[in-house]
């Protein structure tokens, strides 16, 4: 494709600096240049929704990602990985509380129930990484049937969360 075919989308950085440098240049990130014209509003903030299969009434806490909510068991959580419990134990070593989910300090809600942002997650990667807890006949890991995405979710997310049995 020739040079000046290419469509190019660069973020549009305005900088007011008026040679004082006692004056800050402005930086706006909502201001897209799209040199091509066909650039859809990405700057648009998603609100996450809940997910319809891990939404379930009476769980614990709400975990939040780029697209889905899903409100899910603490204890369930836990009991398949550490960096969950370690999330929710209030307690520390001396005994003392510290600042876990389960202390209060400064946490966000959601509905009534503490919200965990797992920043960096994609919503489709996590559902894929609960249902294998919530649901345990949601993948064969003995099948070359599941799909490669779901593989390297499950790989990718067990891994950083340490959860041993996905």
């Amino acid at each position: 494709m020739p040079f000046s075919m290419m469509a190019f989308r660069l973020p549009c950085v305005l900088a007011l600096s008026s040679r004082n440098p006692h004056i800050p240049p402005i930086y706006s990130p909502s201001l897209r240049m799209d040199v091509d014209g066909q650039h859809e509003e990405s700057t648009k903030t998603r609100v996450p929704k809940p997910h319809d299969l891990l939404w379930f009434s009476d769980g614990s806490v709400v975990l939040a990602t780029d697209t889905y909510l899903f409100k899910v068991h603490k204890s369930l959580l836990s009991l398949h990985s550490s960096v969950f419990k370690d999330m929710f134990e209030p307690l520390n070593f001396n005994g003392e509380v510290s600042g876990g989910i389960g202390t209060g300090e400064a946490q966000e809600m959601y509905e009534g129930l503490p919200l965990v942002t797992l920043v960096g997650d994609k919503g489709e990667d996590v559902a894929h990484l609960l249902r294998a807890v919530f649901e345990p006949r949601f993948h064969d890991r003995h099948s070359d049937d599941t799909p490669l995405e779901i593989v390297v979710a499950l790989l990718v997310l067990s891994t950083k969360y340490d959860f041993k049995n996905i």
